[in-house]
């Protein structure tokens, strides 16, 4: 049950949590050395939270990548491939294949994502997200249907995001409030509400890979991460259910080394496997606003 009334979520998050990151205030370009180019391999788990025994997989393989293209935008992959074995003892093979290009000013997305379960293509995605000038915006989502939608003010995109959640480590606020442009669920936002964990010094050192990565990366500092994604019409967090919440451990530049993820009914799992660092040119000193 949502209470809504005198008591906003703000007004909420500041009572329960304290200070809460501000937008950045015209500053549409954050530094581009906030993030690092990587690729990271990981073992994957799936499970029903709900049905234990209605749906379970063998453990899968996931991959992302984020690098900067032509020294104007983020490029972020996610490839996931699993088996799931459903009641009937019948295992289905599944593919999944999301990317996103955000422009470094963090006013254009385009995403693509792209589903496959048994070799048959199940779901597709394939959209251009647009922040005006007055920080509205708009959605033009070509796949699987044309659709057009407007974005409400002071909307982020999820690099964007990821970005102010780095500075708020930096100038030490627990936590970041904002409406975040969510391809994931549709051509909608919702309302992401993180908090920082303590910093984790040294964390890659305690992992069973960490002997195959680089010491400058094992000495690396990490953070804990938790966000809920709430309904945008929220307008009050007492009695309000995240529609799904992340548990991230992220590294200094925004890597990610693990993740628990709920959504919907189902519990993912990601542990890291594999990092390598991306070459990444030096593009700081001739930034375009790409799009």
């Amino acid at each position: 049950m949502v209470l809504r009334g005198t008591l906003s979520v703000t007004s909420m998050v500041l009572a329960l949590y304290g200070p809460v990151s501000k937008p950045a205030e015209a500053r549409d370009r954050l530094p581009g050395d906030a993030l690092t180019a990587y690729r990271a391999d990981y073992t994957v788990n799936l499970r029903s939270r709900i049905f234990e025994e209605a749906v379970k997989a063998t453990p899968g393989r996931m991959t992302i990548r984020m690098y900067r293209h032509l020294c104007h935008s983020w490029v972020t992959s996610f490839e996931l491939s699993l088996r799931v074995r459903r009641s009937d003892g019948a295992e289905h093979p599944l593919n999944l294949f999301v990317e996103r290009q955000e422009s470094m000013n963090g006013r254009t997305l385009r995403y693509n994502t792209r589903g496959v379960m048994d070799g048959q293509q199940e779901r597709v995605k394939v959209g251009k997200a647009t922040r005006g000038p007055g920080d509205g915006g708009w959605v033009h989502e070509a796949l699987p249907q044309m659709e057009r939608q407007d974005l409400p003010a002071d909307t982020v995109f999820p690099l964007m995001f990821l970005k102010e959640i780095l500075a708020a480590d930096r100038l030490r606020r627990p936590m970041v409030m904002r409406e975040v442009f969510n391809t994931r669920v549709g051509p909608v936002t919702q309302l992401a509400v993180t908090r920082i964990g303590n910093p984790l010094p040294g964390f890659l050192r305690f992992l069973p890979s960490a002997d195959a990565m680089a010491p400058d990366l094992r000495e690396r500092t990490a953070w804990p991460i938790t966000t809920s994604y709430y309904d945008a019409k929220v307008t009050a967090l007492v009695g309000a259910s995240p529609s799904s919440t992340e548990e991230v451990v992220i590294l200094e530049g925004g890597i990610v080394i693990g993740a628990n993820l709920a959504i919907q009914e189902y519990q993912v799992s990601a542990v890291l496997d594999h990092l390598d660092l991306l070459p990444q040119a030096d593009c700081d000193k001739n930034l375009s606003d790409g799009g």
